[in-house]
């Protein structure tokens, strides 16, 4: 929130000349201790990136220093001052969050308004009586963020990361989530929509007002239209139901996502008093014994898990970087997205209705507690809406479940979710106690994360039972580096096998450990493992939803310090590709592909490993134009050549029987010349901009680490970042050093013009 000058609480005037004196700061001792200087910021916002990070020695628990990415954490406060006018004295004033990391508390005009704990929902409060309007004075909101107890295990940012609103509304007003379009018969005729809306009278009367109600197709075109008069006493909320039907409907899906708007206007004695827009899709989605059913045809879940984290910004993701991210992972043929292990964001959610993208929305706190059940609530009634929505996921990876109490709990949370939404299935992200034929049998779909046989015993067991694979492959490596490096905290990128193996051997000195006893990490976790056993052994689970997309700060795994983010993103922390990223898309888009690893700048003579994902038949390596042999190739698997250096050229040519279909090239770069800059995300408010060092001939240096000086025309530099696991300078400055030729600068736009960035290489020293 921005502050246009100091931080003084004063009194209002009646006060303090009653009192004698003007300054309220010794009264309200929370202004008191929040004197000095504050730094202007704009919303979304995450002030846990603003911090320095802390080697291991500066924390008394080092676990907790591997979960948080080494970034401290601690209380930061938001202030802004505004003004109402008259007019707005006989309204309800709500002001609205989507999320404050976390536990925050609001004050307003020196009056606490209230608490809320979780940092991944959404919550109101009213503050009517609090604020002052017109002539009496100017109205402070103080928001207290304090991360000092974290939610998740994982760098969870800080502050308010989500919008916040501030709602004039009249008295007697459509409650906040009070519109429920529920599509209860679909076919391609028709499609039966029954509209339950919650109005909430605050006043002290009770109100007579008119609903009407109207559903608009994509084209904008009105459709269908409904209208009632209903009384709701004062002081009472009234819940009122109106059924529609659509000819002819145009199907929400994965190609076409068609959206519809439903308009609710309540007005009284003909005086519009409020007025909801709601957005909604027409589809039918079930998941069964084979998988997902999605308007009658089967679709395979080709999915992603996400944590809400990017480079140069943090968690305070807006609009442009969502789509930005979103894009990604369509590019690398994903269609679902789980949102893990949290709410996702409205505006998440708005976007995945229109591009097209399935998510699993997913539940943070596996609780009984008053706080915990408003959440899920928020959780539901907060995202029911969203066609995007097929499935509900209530806990990740809790030990509680394996107890006779977990499993009632998670009875009464399964029972909770279908009362508020009875539309769509729950499933759970398990992993601990999923071979507890009791546990697995009471969501309607039963999740499995890393499975290693245990789906397939389970649906011996339990005939009929519904399996997904809620989580799989967390497969490591950093992004253009082909040789571990635990010093440096850098990952191989080859698919080598289990890391927790690698770790533990190497730190213990052992031939081999056992595995299925430390959760996901301890899994065969290779991308060949993964794949295959769902394609050859458990084609049932419907699909899979990696770990992860992208790299994101915390769970330092393997190598911990220096790396502050983890690596398991077939994305890094910039969204720029790894090599896996190709292994999915091979399995994932039809389109041919063949992809080639590692780069082609090495030590002469040295033996290199190759190695080929391709979703083609044939594939045949080249060095210089000369073959180094062609290989039968199998969907899934990788297709290796030992090769010894040369400078010049290896490519990869992939074949669909006798026909050339697909063709990979690395070139060897000689010293790096220049930079290339060029946008590789324009969005309405903010460009995303890769930098790329390269030689003479404008080939990336893919082994160049060099200091960068951006400095931007018509634009500011919100943030930049590099993809280093290790990077631990900070992501709000002007400058970063490429990370394998690569480097990321975000930019807002000032103005009309398109903004023109520039960089400097400071030194040529790598």
């Amino acid at each position: 929130m921005t502050e246009e000058e100091g931080f003084i609480f004063r009194l209002h005037p009646y006060m303090a000349n009653k009192m004698h004196m003007d300054n309220a700061n010794h009264l309200y001792n929370v202004a008191k201790t929040l004197e000095g200087t504050w730094q202007s910021v704009t919303l979304p916002h995450d002030w846990s990136i603003e911090q320095e990070y802390q080697p291991p020695e500066q924390w008394e628990d080092g676990s907790q220093a591997i979960e948080a990415g080494y970034l401290g954490m601690g209380i930061g406060y938001y202030r802004k001052r505004f003004s109402l006018p008259a007019a707005a004295k006989d309204k309800r004033i709500i002001i609205e969050f989507e999320g404050v990391m976390r536990d925050s508390t609001v004050w307003v005009n020196g009056c606490y308004a209230g608490s809320h704990i979780s940092g991944y929902t959404g919550f109101a409060f009213d503050i009517t009586e609090l604020v002052f309007y017109d002539g009496e004075g100017e109205n402070v909101i103080l928001v207290k963020t304090d991360t000092t107890l974290r939610e998740g295990w994982w760098a969870e940012g800080a502050g308010i990361y989500r919008p916040v609103y501030l709602n004039v509304l009249d008295s007697l007003h459509i409650a906040r989530h009070g519109v429920f379009v529920n599509c209860k018969f679909v076919s391609t005729d028709s499609a039966s929509i029954q509209v339950e809306t919650k109005l909430e009278n605050l006043g002290d009367e009770d109100g007579v007002v008119n609903i009407v109600q109207k559903i608009y197709a994509p084209d904008g075109q009105m459709v269908a239209k409904t209208t009632m008069d209903v009384n709701v006493p004062m002081l009472e909320t009234g819940k009122y139901r109106a059924d529609l039907v659509i000819e002819k409907p145009l199907l929400w899906d994965l190609t076409m996502p068609n959206l519809y708007t439903l308009q609710t206007v309540i007005s009284n004695y003909g005086q519009i008093v409020d007025t909801v827009d709601t957005r909604f899709g027409i589809r039918e989605v079930r998941y069964i014994e084979d998988g997902l059913i999605l308007n009658g045809k089967a679709v395979e879940i080709k999915g992603v898990c996400v944590h809400q984290d990017f480079a140069g910004v943090g968690n305070a993701l807006n609009p442009d970087i969502i789509r930005y991210r979103l894009g990604r992972i369509k590019a690398m043929g994903g269609n679902c997205y789980r949102s893990a292990h949290h709410p996702a964001s409205s505006e998440l959610l708005d976007i995945c209705d229109e591009m097209g993208i399935l998510v699993m929305n997913e539940n943070r706190r596996f609780e009984q507690s008053r706080e915990s059940i408003e959440d899920l609530e928020e959780l539901i009634l907060g995202s029911r809406n969203h066609p995007c929505v097929f499935m509900w996921s209530l806990e990740n990876e809790e030990l509680m479940p394996t107890l006779p109490n977990g499993k009632r709990l998670l009875n009464m949370l399964v029972k909770r979710v279908h009362k508020l939404d009875p539309t769509r299935q729950c499933t759970v992200a398990g992993h601990f106690a999923c071979r507890d034929e009791e546990y697995i049998r009471i969501p309607d779909v039963a999740g499995f994360n890393y499975d290693m046989g245990d789906a397939a015993a389970m649906r011996k067991s339990v005939p009929g039972l519904l399996t997904i694979a809620s989580e799989d492959s967390s497969y490591v490596s950093t992004r253009g580096n082909y040789i571990d490096d635990p010093e440096k905290g850098y990952c191989d990128s080859y698919d080598s096998g289990s890391y927790l193996m690698k770790l533990m051997m190497k730190k213990m000195g052992l031939k081999e450990l056992p595995i299925g006893t430390i959760g996901g990490a301890s899994s065969p976790n290779n991308l060949v493992y993964s794949w295959n056993n769902y394609r050859e052994k458990a084609p049932f689970l419907g699909g899979m939803f990696i770990w992860s997309a992208f790299d994101y700060r915390g769970e330092t795994f393997p190598w911990n310090w220096p790396a502050v983010t983890s690596q398991y993103g077939a994305m890094d922390f910039c969204g720029f590709e790894k090599d896996s990223f190709y292994y999915w898309k091979s399995l994932w888009d039809d389109t041919p592909l063949v992809h080639l690893l590692p780069h082609w700048n090495w030590q002469p003579r040295q033996m290199v490993q190759v190695d080929v994902y391709s979703n083609c038949e044939e594939v045949e390596v080249f060095l210089n134009d000369i073959s180094q042999g062609r290989k039968k190739h199998q969907k899934g698997m990788i297709s290796t050549w030992q090769i010894e250096y040369k400078p010049g050229e290896i490519k990869a040519i992939a074949y669909c029987g006798a026909e050339k279909a697909a063709e990979c090239r690395r070139v060897t770069a000689e010293k790096p010349e220049k930079v290339g800059i060029k946008p590789v995300y324009e969005g309405e408010g903010q460009i995303l901009y890769k930098a790329e060092i390269q030689d003479k001939a404008g080939i990336i240096c893919p082994t160049a680490n060099l200091p960068l000086r951006f400095s931007v025309e018509n634009g500011t530099i919100v943030g930049v970042g590099n993809g280093n696991p290790s990077r631990h300078t900070s992501d709000k400055c002007g400058n970063c050093k490429t990370f394998h030729g690569l480097a990321l600068v975000i930019v807002e736009r000032v103005g009309m013009q398109m903004p023109v960035l520039t960089a400097n290489i400071e030194s040529e020293e790598e």
